[in-house]
């Protein structure tokens, strides 16, 4: 019975979707299942030798020693944040719930990965900073309110123009019991701009501008245009200080004089006025459009990111297959020469052994593509003209096509160096040559172009993006069935294929983007179904 429960505890303590953990009083772990090695990267063999504290940033230690001394005093349910280290070398955020067992001197865990939060609190906290830092440049007083009234910014023209700080905002709750101290006024106040705000949020437009009289903090009164723009939950305010402008109403009515001077002066001020508030209203259009480009660029480069550790953890598990596998080659291969030195000429069994170290021979092919993928081959590295290559291809290139297709090349007129390995640079023609020969069964048309070019920053529509500077564009484009883009998403992985079985190893585009990597190089793909594809490979250009 005691094994039962044993082995039911050990069940679900290795199945466990968190990061479960026992610890000792000692701060050495005791128990941790395979959730911890799939976070930090860390195995359970390597985190038992170690005490907890050991992993923890040394920033968050105190901290950490802090709860365990609260745990021990008999505080139920803690919880705590720290970063902890990983195997390469980084930290992650852990969010830890901990409990004491006293009896047996442990501390019972879990832990969450909560890093990607982090990361996204401090990316709108500084979204936040930067709006806060453009409001405070505007050259009018404008003011953050939210939907029921109480005010959650101003900027400094409008501590100017009223008096108020920040200091004063968390003592006013309510704008309106500030600014509008008659209560009789103030209701009437509040029922034309509320009746305004929900007319802009039923809309989805800005709120109409309307004139109030606003008292500052030192008791004076003054005359404001005020209207707003609808953001989210938040009413964006500006105000718009026209005390000088009442004024000058008034006075204008006991001079006809006056009231034509001055009402040239105030058309003028209006002018101005509105100028400022429209470019005030364009930035912060603008702004808000950054804000969200700019978070659709982070999504973009969150998949590229997510992409390349996928392709180099695969790349690594390629590399270590392809040594081993080369071993086991090397020892057939020896044993078969062995066993052909000690038979005679003319004996049967000596084409047996010749066709085992062809074999070999063609696996040790295949080890060199996996090491490509791998980035761990040795290159013979030499400077290159990607155009005299394609020239020695294209003879071999026609033969493998077959007659009913057109291989057409448009190559550059000036020299496209590179320093590469030739026989690579053969081969990624090669391979995407024979891809775009399959992908036509019924025959087509294959360009191959070259051409010298230049990148910018602005790569991140690239499988696999190269850091800005000169390089050397090879594009490989067909006629043929072309790729749906769930098939787009795979095409370099390692094995994987749309051809029928025994038709390919899955190994071709997964090579074009070892070598290609490996030479600090960049692809770009495009493919429909029904149009075609183009694959355009850059190598850095050598001067």
């Amino acid at each position: 019975m005691e094994n039962g429960k044993r082995n039911a505890y050990k069940l679900f303590f290795d199945k466990a979707p968190g990061m479960l953990c026992v610890c000792g009083f000692d701060g050495y772990f005791r128990e941790l299942n395979p959730e911890w090695e799939k976070t930090l990267g860390f195995t359970a063999g390597e985190l038992l030798k170690k005490p907890y504290l050991s992993i923890v940033h040394p920033d968050d230690a105190a901290g950490a020693r802090q709860a365990e001394q609260r745990i021990l005093g008999g505080e139920p349910g803690i919880q705590f944040e720290t970063r902890c280290l990983c195997r390469d070398g980084s930290y992650k955020w852990l969010n830890w719930r901990c409990s004491a067992d006293p009896a047996n001197s442990l501390f019972y865990a879990s832990a969450a990965d909560i890093t990607a939060r982090k990361m996204t609190e401090a990316a709108i906290c500084e979204s936040e900073a930067t709006l806060r830092r453009i409001l405070d440049l505007a050259p009018m007083s404008m003011a953050i309110v939210n939907i029921d009234g109480t005010i959650e910014y101003i900027n400094k023209k409008a501590e100017e123009t009223f008096g108020f700080s920040h200091t004063d905002i968390p003592n006013m709750d309510r704008w309106w019991e500030q600014a509008y101290p008659d209560p009789v006024y103030r209701k009437e106040v509040v029922e034309r701009w509320m009746g305004r705000v929900r007319k802009a949020f039923a809309e989805k437009t800005e709120i109409d501008g309307g004139e109030y009289t606003v008292t500052c903090k030192d008791g004076t009164v003054k005359n404001v245009f005020i209207f707003g723009v609808i953001a989210a939950d938040k009413v964006f305010c500006m105000f718009d200080d026209i005390t000088l402008r009442v004024r000058a109403e008034r006075a204008l009515r006991k001079s006809e004089k006056e009231i034509r001077s001055l009402n040239s002066e105030l058309e003028k001020r209006v002018r101005e006025r509105t100028a400022e508030l429209t470019a005030a209203n364009e930035e912060l259009m603008g702004e808000i459009a950054q804000r969200r480009e700019a978070e659709r660029a982070r999504q973009k480069l969150r998949e590229e990111l997510i992409q390349s550790q996928k392709m180099e953890a695969l790349g690594r598990l390629a590399g270590g297959i392809a040594h081993d596998f080369n071993n086991i080659l090397v020892s057939i291969s020896g044993y078969a020469e062995f066993l052909m030195n000690t038979m005679p000429a003319g004996a049967p069994a000596r084409s047996d052994l010749a066709e085992i170290r062809l074999e070999t021979e063609r696996g040790a092919a295949l080890t060199r593509q996996l090491l490509t993928l791998s980035r761990k081959q040795e290159l013979q590295t030499q400077m290159v003209d990607v155009n005299k290559v394609t020239d020695e291809a294209e003879k071999m290139l026609r033969r493998i096509i077959g007659a009913n297709m057109r291989l057409e090349t448009k190559l550059a007129q000036e020299p496209c160096r590179i320093c590469a390995d030739p026989s690579q640079i053969s081969q990624v023609i090669m391979n995407l040559v024979i891809n775009a020969r399959d992908a036509m069964p019924d025959g087509g048309r294959i360009v191959i172009e070259t051409a010298r070019t230049v990148l910018d920053d602005k790569t991140s529509g690239m499988r696999l993006a190269p850091k800005p500077g000169n390089y050397v564009m090879l594009s490989i484009s067909d006629t043929g069935s072309g790729m749906a883009p769930e098939t787009l998403s795979h095409i370099f992985e390692p094995f994987f294929t749309t051809k029928a079985p025994g038709a390919g190893t899955g190994l071709g585009l997964s090579t074009v983007y070892g070598i290609v990597n490996q030479a600090s190089g960049g692809i770009a793909v495009e493919s429909e179904p029904g149009r075609g594809s183009a694959f355009k490979i850059y190598f850095p250009r050598a001067e």
